[in-house]
């Protein structure tokens, strides 16, 4: 269980990282989760959660999402299919309003929000029939952030449009309490537990170095590749119905551009750090079983990789 733990720790770790370049007021989180990370302890995790997901940012409440595999949240009170059709009728209004606003030149400027704030409904539709409760969550809480902004606020004081600005509010705080119900379920085979948190770890130092170090264009272009492969790599070990093999060939792509990039690094530290990391994602596709990919370019960035969203 602590091995799981370190998992889910890390994916809100990582997504603590890449929000925090422009959102500083997460630094206090990013604290709390890399000590997590190195030493799990539930009690502290499932208090970590409560403060973020009740916190009225929407970028807290995002990163408190990915903790949700560790807890137990209360039963939810609708069924999602009678959730999702509720929420499409209100992103069906929206888009009305959004329309009727867009043909009027004088009220282009105004519509962003509005759109972005119908857009993210519909996406966290998409997610609640993949049975993604994560990404679901997520985008109800962009949907009630939008819902909230200061063009919205301004659309609102429009005599025509105020009731139903206020009426889709209701809705949508309404749909994001709902969608918060539902419990988030990660089912990761146990075998596969140890090549996930070596894969991380050294995506997590990675990442670290790309969102807060600010590393110059040569030490970039070493690393973002590989932090693509990686995350790739993590998707299909996570998930039971893909594959070892097919992450294994994303770890062969991250260490043939690992190879073949180091030397362009000048600075004697950075090239030992990138180097250790290489070795040990050298190291673990050495040992996962590969299966050979009959096609051109292996280890080119130009190579798609076959994992599909």
């Amino acid at each position: 269980m602590k091995k799981f733990m370190k998992i889910i720790v890390g994916l809100a770790l990582e997504e603590s990282i890449r929000k925090l370049e422009f959102n500083p007021q997460l630094n206090d989180v990013y604290v709390q989760l890399n000590a997590l990370y190195s030493v799990p302890n539930r009690g502290k995790i499932r208090s970590l959660h409560n403060d973020l997901v009740g916190s009225s940012n929407a970028n807290f409440r995002e990163i408190g999402f990915w903790l949700e595999p560790l807890i137990t949240v209360s039963k939810p009170t609708i069924d999602w299919r009678d959730l999702v059709i509720e929420m499409q009728e209100t992103e069906l209004q929206l888009f009305n309003i959004f329309y009727l606003l867009e043909v009027s030149r004088e009220r282009r400027h105004e519509i962003n929000d509005l759109r972005e704030w119908f857009n993210s409904i519909g996406s966290s539709v998409n997610y609640i029939r993949q049975d993604d409760w994560i990404h679901a969550k997520i985008h109800a809480s962009k949907a009630f952030e939008f819902s909230l902004s200061n063009s919205i606020e301004t659309m609102r004081k429009d005599e025509h449009l105020s009731g139903a600005i206020d009426a889709f509010r209701k809705e949508t705080k309404k749909y994001f309490e709902q969608v918060k119900t539902f419990p988030v379920r990660i089912e990761i085979p146990e075998d596969r537990f140890d090549a996930i948190i070596e894969i991380q770890e050294v995506l997590v130092e990675l990442v670290k170095e790309l969102y807060l170090h600010r590393p110059d264009r040569v030490l970039s272009d070493v690393i973002l590749y590989p932090i693509e492969k990686l995350g790739v790599a993590m998707h299909y070990l996570m998930d039971p119905k893909l594959t070892i093999e097919g992450a294994n060939y994303e770890l062969g792509c991250a260490c043939e551009h690992f190879r073949r990039k180091i030397g362009n690094i000048k600075d004697v530290e950075k090239k030992k750090w990138a180097n250790h990391l290489y070795k040990r994602i050298e190291f673990l596709f050495s040992q996962l079983p590969v299966k050979p990919w009959p096609m051109r370019g292996f280890g080119e960035p130009g190579v798609e990789s076959r994992f599909e969203d």
